[in-house]
């Protein structure tokens, strides 16, 4: 039985992580090939600016949780809480969608690494 319950928190660490870093290179490329660092640096991107520091928060927590699995989870709680936070203060309610597919990936998987960090 100890056995089974170990490959069950392995294969939820696994997607945990598949999850994150999925979302992790989705985000980077989309932010990327729009040419949103070149807007950044031009001072046209003042919204990107509030929200990639948190991207990155939530991207650390995915690359500290191969070390260390309850801060990584944090750091991505952290990241992804922030993330929705950032769309709400922006938009209110009207972009929930969009607070929900950039936030969501990564507290799922925080809280992955935190409940089962015992296991």
């Amino acid at each position: 039985m100890e056995i089974f319950q170990k490959g069950i928190v392995s294969f939820f660490y696994l997607l945990a992580w598949t999850v994150s870093i999925l979302a992790s290179l989705f985000f980077l490329i989309f932010i990327l090939g729009e040419g949103a660092i070149q807007d950044m640096l031009s001072g046209k991107a003042e919204e990107l600016s509030t929200f990639i520091p948190w991207l990155l928060v939530a991207i650390l927590g995915c690359v500290v949780s191969f070390f260390k699995k309850t801060i990584g989870g944090i750091l991505m709680i952290l990241g992804g809480f922030a993330m929705i936070i950032n769309f709400y203060m922006r938009t209110q309610w009207q972009e929930i969608g969009m607070m929900v597919a950039y936030g969501l990936p990564y507290i799922i998987a925080g809280l992955t690494f935190i409940l089962l960090r015992k296991k």
